[in-house]
């Protein structure tokens, strides 16, 4: 009988040590999961506009023309 209990004992450990190791995988697993969805997520937001200022610009203080307003992706073109 001191067999039979050894044999269970080890069969234990051995489930309890792949039980432990299959959870440090779906945390991993779900970690991954969390980065992706949040980068997704990000680029799934369209561009904000951006203006620089004429601190921001090279080639001087002269006088520049004003930037063309910004257009949608799938915007047509003004007509002339």
């Amino acid at each position: 009988m001191s067999a039979n209990t050894d044999t269970t004992t080890g069969s234990s450990e051995r489930l309890e040590q792949r039980l432990l190791q299959s959870i440090d995988v779906l945390c991993e697993d779900a970690v991954r999961v969390e980065l992706w969805a949040t980068a997704l997520g990000a680029f799934a937001l369209p561009v904000p506009s951006y203006q620089p200022t004429d601190r921001c610009r090279l080639g001087g203080s002269q006088e520049r023309a004003k930037p063309a307003p910004a257009r949608g992706l799938f915007s047509r073109p003004a007509e002339a």
